[in-house]
């Protein structure tokens, strides 16, 4: 098929035709009034009649099909259109990270920085079209148990201003553990999110590594001047070895055969950066990791003890046989 002369007699129509196409070609069966909606973030002097007038263009040039629902039109690509809008020349995994960052763009709608986003959104539309990640996920956190801190500003605010500043800290840190409320001081370095709560990592020179402070648990920051400690190298490897999941300390080789009726729960999984997989004669699946005996694995492993025929060491085992029965005793009435 060959796009109408009418097409071609003005630029601002062609711009406009081939952002329609874009849109469709991700979006099928839209209004006139939806590709309007989308297209005037970008260019303002478009009007609803030049969008119908386009959308007639390419309905009679063949590109096009429309169906009414009661007063409404929709519009979408002919099957056959031959019309390939998909990116060229970028890897499976940049086009997912491109995706991803539009996800995260499109947050900033109606903020102070939404127009000095527009440059980098439009390029990233003209290279990966259309919108394949649901944004709620964006706007927050939709863990089950996400933390509300919406009481907590202040620390946060306090948290990314020592970290920017590179000082070292005093916080006063409630320990779930036994409910005390003691004093550390520590090095703010980063912030992270996991399931659902933001983690303050920070250098802790009496543990000597970085460990992991829950925002909700501090209950103050008092910054220490006139202080001669030098500032602690962020190790990331490390920070990621010596964990599992939010709790660190040290790390032992543990060893989990996972029975062949479950395996496919785990294959192709990450668990941990230093895992090492096998498969057994029998199908089983062998799990080996460098990780801390710490709550947060031996809950991990307490979840999946109907999948789980072997764990080493002992001493692992044997906590997670004590977890659970601990568990069975508190809900036996």
């Amino acid at each position: 098929m060959n796009m109408s002369k009418k097409i071609l007699d003005s630029s601002q129509q062609v711009r406009r035709i081939l952002r329609i196409l874009r849109l469709l070609s991700s979006n099928n069966n839209m209004t006139s009034t939806e590709i309007f909606d989308h297209l005037i973030e970008d260019c303002k002097e478009v009007s609803i009649r030049s969008i119908q007038r386009d959308l007639k263009v390419l309905l009679d040039d063949g590109y096009l099909d429309k169906r009414k629902s009661g007063k409404v039109t929709f519009w979408k690509l002919k099957k056959h259109s031959n019309i390939d809008f998909s990116p060229k020349n970028i890897r499976e995994s940049e086009m997912i990270s491109f995706y991803i960052l539009k996800a995260y763009i499109s947050t900033f709608r109606g903020t102070t920085i939404e127009t000095d986003l527009n440059e980098l959104a439009n390029k990233l539309e003209s290279m990966v079209p259309g919108s394949v990640f649901l944004e709620d996920p964006f706007y927050g956190d939709q863990n089950i148990g996400a933390y509300d801190y919406s009481n907590k500003h202040e620390i946060l605010r306090l948290c990314i201003k020592h970290i920017n500043e590179k000082n070292w800290i005093k916080i006063k840190y409630e320990r779930l553990t036994d409910d005390m409320v003691k004093d550390y001081t520590i090095f703010p370095q980063f912030l992270y999110t996991y399931l659902g709560t933001i983690y303050l990592i920070a250098y802790n020179p009496s543990h000597k590594r970085s460990t992991n402070f829950a925002i909700q648990n501090i209950k103050s920051i008092e910054e220490i001047y006139n202080t001669r400690k030098t500032e602690p190298k962020f190790d990331y490897d490390k920070f990621r070895t010596e964990r599992f999941a939010v709790i660190d300390g040290d790390v032992e080789i543990v060893k989990i055969v996972i029975k062949k009726a479950y395996v496919k729960y785990f294959e192709n999984r990450h668990i941990h950066i230093s895992q090492k997989v096998s498969k057994s004669k029998l199908g089983n699946l062998n799990i080996e990791m460098m990780v801390p005996i710490s709550s947060d694995f031996i809950s991990w492993l307490s979840r999946w003890c109907n999948a789980i025929a072997d764990i080493e060491p002992k001493k692992l085992k044997d906590e997670v046989i004590k977890q659970l029965k601990d568990a069975v005793k508190s809900l036996d009435v």
